[in-house]
């Protein structure tokens, strides 16, 4: 098994704006090369936050083949999403 972590980290170590959901604080070239690694990989794990923000962006449709696994506390809010 080969483990990769990919993160669009601020300089002062932060992986989100602080004032900011989500990836927007990440450019364009960062977005367009993390969908070519994550179509590069056989499954995406991601907590239950990120998750939440990204889903639509991650639909099987767009990343066909792809297991997503969502760590969280709360398993039966994404059931439906066969997570």
């Amino acid at each position: 098994m080969h483990v990769v972590l990919y993160a669009a980290q601020s300089l002062d170590g932060w992986i989100t704006r602080h004032s900011t959901a989500g990836d927007a604080f990440a450019s364009a070239a960062d977005k367009v090369h993390f969908r070519a690694a994550i179509r590069a990989c056989d499954a995406c794990v991601m907590g239950g936050a990120t998750y939440d923000q990204s889903k639509e962006r991650m639909r099987p449709a767009a990343f066909p083949g792809l297991r997503r696994v969502v760590w969280t506390r709360r398993p039966e809010a994404r059931a439906a999403d066969a997570v």
